[in-house]
C-alpha cells in the first residue's frame, strides 16, 4: 500500500516543518511521498525556507505546493486532497498531520497495516501532547491496540462550553474497559483515498474543520478503526 503524508500549513508555522520532517524521517515504515500545502507565502524568507526543505535530503520525496493567498486550514487541506486524488497514480492512503505535530515512530507502519489487514474506511488514533511525557520505547513497541466499529467506538456531539447547545459535529471516542475515554486527533485523520471522493473539509465553524471532515464521514456510515494504544503522534500546544 502506498501512502501519502499530507502537511497543511501557512507562513505562520514554516519553522515547525524540519522538526516534522525529521520525525518522518525516523518512521519505521517510511511514507511514498510527503506534501506540503503552504499558504501566505509572500515574502523571501518564506519562500527560502521552502527551498531549503526541498534541497535537503530526505529519505522520502517531498512536493510543496505554495500558494501567496491567505488560505484557511479547511482550504488547505482540501487543496491537498484535490492534488492527489488528481495524480496520475493516487497513493492508496492519505494520512494528515499538522505541520507544528510530530509523528512517532511507528504511526505509518500501523497506519498501512490497519489498511492493509482490514476494509476500514478511516483511521483515528491516539495522541499525547508536547506537554506530556513521551511513552517509553517499550510502549511505544507494543502491539497496538485496534477497535473497529465494535459496541467500544462510538460517537457523539460535542457540546459547546461556550453555549451548552450540541454542534453539528461529532467525536470520535473509545472507551476503555476501565471506563477511560481515550482520544483520538482529528487533525492527523489517516483514510483511503477512494473514501474521500465526494467530501471535502469546512469552514462552517472556525478551527474545527478537522471534527466537521470526521462527523461527515460518520453521517455518511464510513467505518473506522480507532487506535487507541500506542499513542501515534505529539499534538503540539502552544
Amino acid at each position: 500500500m502506498r501512502c501519502a503524508v499530507l502537511v497543511p500549513t501557512y507562513s505562520g508555522h514554516l519553522q515547525f516543518l524540519p522538526r516534522l520532517l525529521e520525525s518522518i524521517a525516523s518512521q519505521s515504515r517510511m511514507p511514498d511521498m510527503v506534501v506540503i500545502r503552504a499558504s501566505s507565502i509572500t515574502t523571501p524568507d518564506h519562500h527560502a525556507v521552502l527551498d531549503q526543505i526541498l534541497s535537503s535530503q530526505h529519505p522520502y520525496p517531498v512536493e510543496i505546493l505554495r500558494t501567496s493567498a491567505a488560505q484557511t486550514a479547511a482550504e488547505n487541506r482540501n487543496a491537498l486532497l484535490e492534488h492527489c486524488r488528481g495524480l496520475a497514480d493516487p497513493p492508496e492512503l492519505l494520512s494528515f498531520i499538522d505541520s507544528d505535530d510530530l509523528m512517532l515512530p511507528r504511526r505509518i507502519e500501523i497506519l498501512c497495516d490497519v489498511m492493509e489487514t482490514t476494509r476500514v474506511d478511516a483511521i483515528v488514533h491516539g495522541f499525547v501532547t508536547s506537554k506530556e511525557p513521551i511513552p517509553t520505547q517499550e510502549f511505544l513497541n507494543s502491539p497496538p491496540r485496534i477497535h473497529i466499529d465494535t459496541q467500544e467506538l462510538y460517537y457523539e456531539p460535542v457540546r459547546s462550553c461556550i453555549t451548552g447547545k450540541c454542534e453539528p459535529f461529532h467525536r470520535v471516542c473509545f472507551m476503555d474497559g476501565d471506563g477511560v475515554e481515550r482520544r483520538s486527533s482529528y487533525g492527523h485523520i489517516s483514510l483511503r483515498v477512494s473514501t474521500t471522493h465526494g467530501f471535502s473539509f469546512s469552514d462552517h465553524i472556525a478551527r474545527v474543520e478537522d471534527a466537521l471532515f470526521v462527523s461527515e464521514l460518520v453521517r455518511a456510515n464510513k467505518s473506522f478503526a480507532f487506535i487507541s494504544e500506542p499513542p501515534l503522534s505529539i499534538y503540539t500546544l502552544h
